[in-house]
């Protein structure tokens, strides 16, 4: 038998020494979040912090009394909770405490925790400071995420750390103006960054030979989800995401095999590619109809959470809606002569299949990846 070669013992070792150390070091750096829900007229916040059970131990017993003995019964941590809860995030508006008063406690999911209290600052609340003291009383590594809601304005998110831990932010309500902007600002963001949006599109734009094609099927997949985003919106039509997000996934694997297959058998009127005699567009109309409305549900579904706290509707619908359109036509613009150029290309056709192979393939896998969860 062949002696182990000094340099294998010593990465044999390495690799146990790190194994070794996980359970020590799982834990370090635990990372909680908290919804703060803020009515300037009134003062009044509602804050909702969730954590891992452990940590809300840590808050609880900095001294590490509780370690290996799990929580307290409820009714101990609700007693323990109405007094410690309030030093956790001190809030104030205009150097003015914001008294916080502890409202409930239940546990979530696996091993989560919810706390939920409540803030009245001493009049109305124009500008709200918050710091967050539970690194500094158990001596840990903790995180906050923070999410601050405000009404008809889109939620401002942040994270607090031992290192910086104070933040202070406007709570004045936006105005019409404002709200349109920032919701105009929203869409356009959330299309930009919305790969799965923007992946369908390329395959739809790969059907498109011409302007004229090029401007019917865009203007089918924006009237779809437009259509969907309002009544999604305004609550009128509503589907899970464990259901609308899969099938945006399966859009993009189906309409590039739909495109993938005219291709093969030279009907696919592909930008640049000058096909003598292209058909009637009516089935990538029908693609983007039927395909665009589902997307609509899940533009819908990002824009709930923005307007959980709106107190109107139609302003902020508008113009998320008219963000979309904006970046939608800003990418469309992009692509659209670079497909061309391509097309054009003496290996268009092949590039064209390449590209349309790269999305059948991501678009089933997370098909796949979003069926299974």
């Amino acid at each position: 038998m062949t002696a182990p070669k000094p340099l294998s013992i010593a990465l044999l070792t390495l690799a146990m020494s790190c194994l070794a150390a996980l359970p020590a070091s799982a834990h370090t750096r635990s990372r909680m979040s908290a919804d703060v829900s803020a009515s300037p007229a009134s003062g009044q916040l509602s804050i909702t912090m969730e954590m891992h059970e452990e940590d809300l131990g840590a808050l609880l017993d900095p001294e590490g009394h509780l370690t290996g003995k799990g929580l307290p019964e409820a009714d101990e941590i609700t007693t323990t909770l109405a007094q410690e809860a309030r030093q956790w995030l001190l809030l104030s508006s205009a150097g003015a405490a914001c008294p916080t008063t502890f409202g409930a406690f239940e546990r979530v999911g696996i091993q989560g925790v919810r706390v939920t209290s409540t803030a009245t600052c001493p009049g109305p609340a124009a500008e709200l400071t918050l710091d967050w003291r539970a690194p500094a009383l158990t001596n840990e590594r903790m995180e906050l995420v923070l999410r601050v809601e405000v009404p008809d304005a889109p939620a401002q998110t942040m994270t607090l750390t031992a290192d910086d831990s104070t933040t202070s932010m406007s709570l004045r309500e936006a105005s019409a103006w404002e709200s349109a902007k920032s919701f105009t600002v929203l869409g356009v963001e959330h299309i930009l960054t919305g790969w799965d949006h923007l992946a369908f599109l390329l395959a739809l734009l790969l059907a498109c030979g011409t302007l004229r094609r090029l401007l019917i099927m865009v203007s089918g997949f924006t009237l779809a989800h437009s259509i969907t985003l309002c009544l999604g919106a305004f609550d009128l039509i509503r589907l899970p995401a464990s259901i609308v997000e899969p099938i945006i996934a399966a859009s993009i694997a189906l309409v590039a095999l739909f495109q993938l297959e005219r291709l093969w058998r030279g009907k696919l009127d592909y930008p640049g590619g000058q096909l003598e005699a292209p058909g009637a567009p009516w089935r990538e109309v029908a693609l983007c109809l039927g395909f665009g409305l589902v997307h609509g549900l899940g533009f819908a579904g990002m824009l709930a959470d923005a307007l959980e706290n709106a107190t109107h509707l139609a302003v902020p619908i508008f113009s998320f809606n008219l963000g979309v359109e904006l970046g939608q036509l800003f990418c469309v613009l992009l692509a659209f002569p670079l497909l061309a150029m391509l097309g054009r290309w003496r290996h268009g056709r092949a590039a064209m299949a390449v590209i349309l192979i790269g999305l059948v393939v991501l678009g089933t896998g997370v098909t796949w990846a979003r069926v299974m969860g």
